[in-house]
């Protein structure tokens, strides 16, 4: 069954936002204006209005501080706002903001604080990985059944989260208290290389390919408790499930994606 719930409320008290959605905690932005995005409040009387607040400080008291008030519900699921050209954040370096926000009925009931933060770093695109960033000169979209395409598949929320407006992904620190999973490498390939056995990475899914399901023509080449990574045995098709492209200390599969591409040129300029 599946609930909805619609911005005109019925009076049960106001809940705190979710601030889940963009910029999530720890993100990395790029954008001196970023979009904030929020998951909605329930309850409340009336329909619902949101202020978000934005300061370098957890106590939102600095002279940085920015509030927007009055904003409408975007639609039955999230309400957005972006930053105001008249608020343009000026991080320098890689700068901490914390963000709140709160909902607000037509009685005037004031919801609980939903709080997070994120990094805002604009030259972190111009160093990322040591890529070097050029114009897209063509964009060919393939299911992958030309054996002549070069293909790597991430988990989603790479997609995802370069969809809703950044570029580099997150910044996450590793919780102390939590146990990380190793992933061993069982397939030594030069994807792999540069990459310590077992070694750590950033991981952010629910989902994984069970080895029930793999067609007989991919090959698993790491695992931890399920499956990593995955080649195709007769086509240049790679599948990752960890974000090698997730910039973090602890983060030790960066070299899979720049291996990917170093790969894929070689593999390109072989075909010219």
């Amino acid at each position: 069954m599946v609930t909805f719930v619609s911005s005109a409320s019925s009076g049960e008290s106001l809940t705190a936002p979710k601030l889940t959605n963009n910029p999530s905690l720890d993100v990395i932005a790029t954008n001196e204006r970023p979009l904030l995005s929020i998951f909605n409040a329930s309850g409340g009387t009336g329909k619902r209005t949101y202020i978000f607040q934005i300061d370098t400080v957890p106590d939102f008291d600095s002279e940085s501080f920015i509030e927007y008030k009055d904003i409408p519900e975007t639609n039955e699921y999230i309400t957005e706002k972006q930053i105001e050209k008249k608020d343009a954040l000026s991080p320098s370096g890689k700068t901490t903001y914390y963000w709140r926000a709160r909902a607000v009925d037509e009685a005037a009931n004031k919801g609980p604080w939903g709080q997070t933060r994120f990094f805002l770093d604009t030259a972190s695109d111009d160093t990322f990985m040591n890529l070097l960033r050029i114009p897209v000169e063509e964009v060919t979209v393939s299911s992958g059944q030309n054996p002549k395409n070069i293909l790597t598949c991430m988990a989603y929320g790479y997609t995802f989260a370069r969809t809703m407006g950044f570029s580099d992904i997150t910044s996450l620190a590793l919780d102390e208290h939590k146990e990380v999973t190793k992933i061993t490498i069982i397939k030594d390939l030069p994807i792999f290389q540069g990459i310590p056995n077992p070694f750590t990475a950033p991981e952010v899914h629910s989902w994984a390919v069970s080895p029930v399901s793999l067609p007989e023509d991919y090959e698993i080449t790491s695992e931890s408790t399920y499956i990593q990574t995955i080649k195709s045995k007769t086509k240049f098709l790679y599948g990752e499930q960890f974000h090698a492209e997730i910039k973090t200390d602890y983060n030790e599969a960066m070299p899979y994606l720049v291996n990917f591409l170093k790969m894929g040129l070689r593999r390109k300029a072989g075909n010219q």
